[in-house]
């Protein structure tokens, strides 16, 4: 059962202690009900997943290509210096929303920026975010059509949205000229940006969820091994492919394997 991911996802438990119990709702099903359960899974590549402090573990593997930092928004100064050292061989760091905004000093927008390496600005108020892909040719945005969107969701049922409103802040834009815009918010400012720093690269989404298309071309740019590009439930580990269709009908998929290698049904050994 080695594992064959080359994506190690990151959630912080101690983040949750500083945020609004009204609002954290509206952020949190955001980034884990309505993105990381229904597209993580359908990716098409295995991944594994870590609290942030076990980036500090001596036995820890240093060789995956994908960092996804889920919701690290509060990070201790050895946690921090654990983050800092993944820059390096070329891996890909992908963050969402605020990541290292809060620490023991307080709340810092310049955080963000020296931990993603992308300048941020932040803005009075609270948002429903929404924003649209620009098509410039970049990697990121192979595959996408005109107009494509990312955006947060909110509650549907009424008296959980009187709870938990939809809009949710700090608001935060992108501001860096040396970074490469993917998407922008309505008042022309970045949403989601890359930044290639040669030994390293960032993207960071102040958007707190993304779809599996988008996810997946970050995947490709990152140099992780994409299994297939269809929308089926995947995982997979050293010795073991796992594909389910839910509920949907009968259907082939293309898939490809990182290596040559005879492939046998796992439940009656046909080669």
């Amino acid at each position: 059962y080695k594992s064959a991911s080359e994506i190690a996802v990151i959630f912080s438990e101690k983040s949750t202690r500083y945020m609004d119990i009204y609002y954290k709702s509206t952020l949190m099903n955001n980034l884990i009900a309505w993105m990381y359960y229904p597209e993580f899974f359908k990716l098409g590549a295995p991944f594994d997943v870590y609290l942030v402090e076990d980036l500090m573990h001596p036995n820890i593997r240093k060789d995956y290509k994908l960092y996804v930092m889920m919701n690290t928004f509060y990070l201790t100064d050895a946690e921090w210096e654990a983050v800092e050292k993944l820059k390096c061989n070329g891996k890909t760091i992908l963050w969402f929303y605020a990541p290292g905004y809060v620490s023991n000093n307080g709340l810092s927008a310049e955080r963000i920026g020296q931990l993603t390496g992308i300048s941020v600005e932040e803005l009075p108020g609270k948002e429903q975010m929404e924003a649209t892909v620009i098509l410039s040719g970049h990697p990121l945005t192979n595959g996408l059509k005109e107009g494509y969107k990312i955006f947060s969701q909110g509650f549907t049922v009424p008296e959980t949205v009187r709870l938990h409103p939809t809009e949710f802040g700090p608001r935060f834009r992108i501001i860096d000229n040396n970074a490469d815009i993917i998407a922008k918010f309505s008042d022309g400012k970045g949403a989601l940006a890359v930044k290639d720093f040669g030994k390293w690269k960032s993207v960071y989404s102040v958007v707190p969820r993304l779809d599996a298309q988008l996810l997946r071309n970050i995947l490709h740019w990152a140099g992780v091994h994409v299994y297939t590009s269809d929308n089926v439930v995947f995982d997979a580990n050293y010795n073991f492919i796992v594909l389910h269709n839910g509920y949907d009908g009968e259907k082939d998929i293309s898939l490809t394997l990182p290596r040559k290698t005879d492939v046998y049904d796992a439940l009656t050994n046909k080669l």
